[in-house]
């Protein structure tokens, strides 16, 4: 996990490049942590055989973005494990509500991607509910596959 104080820091700093210019396109593609831990009032001694650590949500930047900025495109991802294509996507739109994001990026980065992480398929949701899919290709065709989406989307 990351440092709550380093996820604020993280926040602070995409807050206030929001506020000091205007951006036509955000892309967030990963979270910098979902949870982060709470600092322990004292010194953790070292004799115990065991501790706990205790966690808790981190702040979702994503989410704050359009706050900030209404009219930036915003592209977010989602990333899940071993679930089907449809509850991928039912979660890519839960993420679109809540993000206010244009596009979210989904894939599946369970068993199948770790059997061979050369290759992966996304499917990109869209405010619409329209998907498409890039189909299970290497990396760096299917990062071309998201340019071109986004390119469509702002055209």
């Amino acid at each position: 996990t990351i440092p709550v104080k380093t996820v604020r820091q993280m926040f602070d700093a995409v807050k206030k490049e929001l506020q000091a210019k205007k951006f036509d396109i955000a892309i967030l593609y990963a979270a910098p942590a979902d949870y982060t831990t709470i600092p322990a009032k004292s010194k953790i001694k070292s004799d115990k055989a065991s501790i706990t650590i205790k966690l808790q949500r981190a702040p979702k930047i994503i989410d704050n973005i359009k706050k900030i900025q209404k009219d930036i495109f915003l592209v977010g991802f989602k990333a899940e494990t071993n679930i089907s294509r449809k509850k991928l996507v039912q979660l890519a739109k839960k993420k679109l509500g809540e993000s206010q994001s244009d596009i979210i990026v989904a894939n599946d980065i369970g068993t199948k991607y770790q059997k061979n992480r050369e290759l992966n398929e996304v499917i990109i949701v869209d405010k619409s509910g329209k998907t498409a899919s890039s189909g299970r290709k290497k990396k760096e065709e299917i990062s071309k596959f998201i340019r071109k989406q986004i390119e469509k989307k702002l055209a």
